[in-house]
Parts: C-alpha cells; sequence; structure tokens
C-alpha cells in the first residue's frame, strides 16, 4: 500500500479519534464541540459513542461495558455542540450505573442508562461435553419393527428384538408400549376386540424367559386389559409370520408348504387355502385382495382372496426397505423395514407406499 493511502487511513482514523475527544466542563458535565458527523442531523452512532465515554470517564475502576440501553428524543443540529450530562445512579462493589444526557439548546436529544462490570472471577455454569454417540448410532425405542397394524387411527408395532407392543400416533409419536409374552413376535392384527399375535418361537434377539416355549404360537390378547387369553398352534405346525382380521375370519401365512390359510378364530379350522410362491411375511387386506410382503424375492404381491390369483405386484429396488409387517390405511400401504443395521439405513424404518 502506498504512502498516500495510508496517510488517508490515518486521517479518517484521527477523524474518528476527534469524534471521541470530549471536553471536560464539570465533575459529570462534557461537551463536544467538534465537527458534528452527519448529512441533516448528527449521526446516531457518534451520539451513542460519545455518551459511552463521557459514562466511562466517571469511574476510576477498571470496569468493561455490561448492558447499554439508549434513546433518541430529538434529531441534533449537525452544526452545533452537544453537552452530556451524566448522573452517578450507583457504584456497587462489582456493577456501577449511570444515565447520561445529550442536551442541545436546553433540551434533551438523547438518553442512555449504561451499566459497567468489574472483572472478577465467577461461577462455572456448564459442564463439559460427555462422551455419548452421535445420531447415527443411537437406537430408536423400536429396534426391530416387524408387524404392524392401524386401528382406531393408531399404529400397533411388534417390536421383534424386546416382543413389546407399541403404540403410535398418526405422526409416529409413541403413546403406550406394554410387553408380550410373545417370542419372536412378528406378525400383528387386530379382531373382534383382540389382540392377535405371531409368536415364532425360539431367539436369539433377547435373553431367555420362563414364559418362553420355543414353539410357534399364535395368541390372543385382550385388548384393554392386554391380558394373554389363549394361544393357538399354527395350522401347518410351521413359523408364523403374517396376520390379518377378515370379517370376523383371520389369514395366516404358512411354510409347509408356503401358502396363505384362513381359519376359524374360534377353534382354527381351516376355510379356505391357496398356496404362494412366496417367502411370506406381512398381510393387509385391499378390498377383495390380500397383500403379502416377501422380504427374499423382495416384492410385495396382492392376491385375489377368493382364488389365490395375482392380482398385483410391487418390486422393491435393491436400496429400498426389507419388507415385514403390512398394514393399509386410507389407500397407504404401510411397512415395516426390520433388518438392520446395513450398509443403506443403520435405522429401523415404518414407511408407506401410496396404492393406486
Amino acid at each position: 500500500m502506498d504512502q498516500e493511502k495510508l496517510k488517508k487511513i490515518d486521517n479518517r482514523f484521527q477523524s474518528v479519534l476527534d469524534r471521541l475527544s470530549l471536553e471536560k466542563l464539570d465533575t459529570y458535565l462534557y461537551r463536544f464541540k467538534g465537527k458534528n458527523a452527519g448529512i441533516q442531523r448528527i449521526y446516531g452512532g457518534q451520539v451513542i459513542a460519545q455518551a459511552y465515554i463521557a459514562a466511562n470517564s466517571t469511574l476510576d475502576e477498571d470496569v468493561h461495558l455490561h448492558s447499554l440501553h439508549a434513546y433518541f428524543l430529538r434529531p441534533g443540529v449537525i452544526k452545533q455542540p452537544v453537552l452530556f450530562s451524566v448522573d452517578p445512579i450507583r457504584d456497587g462493589r462489582s456493577f456501577f450505573t449511570r444515565t447520561v444526557k445529550a442536551i442541545q439548546n436546553n433540551e434533551v436529544i438523547f438518553t442512555m442508562s449504561v451499566s459497567f462490570h468489574k472483572h472478577e472471577e465467577g461461577f462455572s455454569h456448564s459442564i463439559d461435553m460427555p462422551d455419548i454417540p452421535g445420531p447415527d448410532e443411537l437406537k430408536t425405542e423400536i429396534e426391530m419393527p416387524n408387524g404392524l397394524q392401524w386401528y382406531d387411527k393408531k399404529l400397533y408395532v411388534i417390536d421383534q428384538k424386546t416382543d413389546n407392543i407399541f403404540i403410535l400416533n398418526e405422526h409416529g409419536k409413541k403413546l403406550d408400549e406394554f410387553s408380550t409374552l410373545c417370542e419372536n413376535g412378528s406378525g400383528i392384527t387386530i379382531g373382534d376386540n383382540f389382540i392377535w399375535l405371531a409368536s415364532n418361537g425360539e431367539t436369539e434377539a433377547r435373553p431367555f424367559r420362563g414364559s418362553d416355549t420355543h414353539i410357534s404360537w399364535i395368541m390372543k390378547l385382550d385388548i384393554n386389559s392386554r391380558n394373554l387369553i389363549a394361544r393357538f398352534p399354527t395350522p401347518d405346525g410351521g413359523g408364523v409370520h403374517g396376520l390379518e382380521w377378515d370379517n370376523g375370519l383371520l389369514w395366516i401365512t404358512a411354510f409347509n408348504p408356503t401358502a396363505l390359510i384362513l381359519v376359524n378364530p374360534d377353534n382354527f379350522e381351516v376355510q379356505f387355502k391357496f398356496e404362494i410362491d412366496q417367502s411370506p411375511h406381512g398381510l393387509a387386506i385391499e378390498g377383495e385382495g390380500i397383500w403379502c410382503s416377501d422380504r427374499v424375492d423382495r416384492n410385495i404381491i396382492k392376491y385375489n382372496k377368493s382364488n389365490g390369483k395375482i392380482l398385483e405386484k410391487i418390486d422393491i429396488p435393491d436400496d429400498g426397505p426389507d419388507p415385514h409387517g403390512l398394514s393399509i390405511k386410507d389407500k397407504i400401504l404401510w411397512y415395516s423395514d426390520a433388518a438392520f443395521p446395513n450398509p443403506i439405513r443403520p435405522f429401523p424404518e415404518i414407511g408407506s407406499i401410496e396404492l393406486r
């Protein structure tokens, strides 16, 4: 930078310093009679700075600004000097308070209340950040969502890892949670004021409980008391994943062979059955069709309930969810993605697909 530019900067800086230089007339009275900054009226920033200097000049202590409140009452006349009258409100051990009035033509054009604080060691109101996991490492409350069922504007979800049932509202907020006697819980449906659960038997996801039998059951719970009312063996003697209530009857997935079975829930007599070329998991009724998810072939297929013919198919992309439980609400197909962690999603997921 050349000398000429440096000289201009020095001149500007000196001009600022000149405007901050006040003449002391008395112990608490100061005056500025230099060239005021501004065009038609005095620049407000100049008045604030000068008032602060006047207040600070009345203190002998080594203090710093604590708070400041300023009010512009009238426009400052640019070609007239400004008087600054300081009122020493209070001098404490740590805090010092002043009010300042800026005066022109015997009228107050500006007032300021300012507080100063002497430096001192105080209490520490913070603690060191603890060593905690980041957001991606945190577990959700539902660790492995599997079966799910919409009922009375609430979403019932069974956690396959804990065998607890979570009740969520329409925004995903947990309303309630309760434990069950399920073992490796999978499907869930609600009908006739009962909660029906698919209990798959032996699990390594949680510690052994005395109520565990290591046998696959379909469990019937009272929806109000949540007590176990009865449990039934699966129709084919194998594991069971999906359940779906259908006008007083109960659809069940089967594996010996893979099929969908419709039973009477009172005695579990088979009413209808059709074999499918899927590894069946979740079930959801839509009109005369029933959707069934397949986590092996990664698809969701809609069958005709009367004859088992395929009506529609949704293929899941490789980077999409691993579909388990299903439920339909307002033409939206909801699914649970219980397989995690994986390279794509290090967290469980409950999502939805809009049906045509």
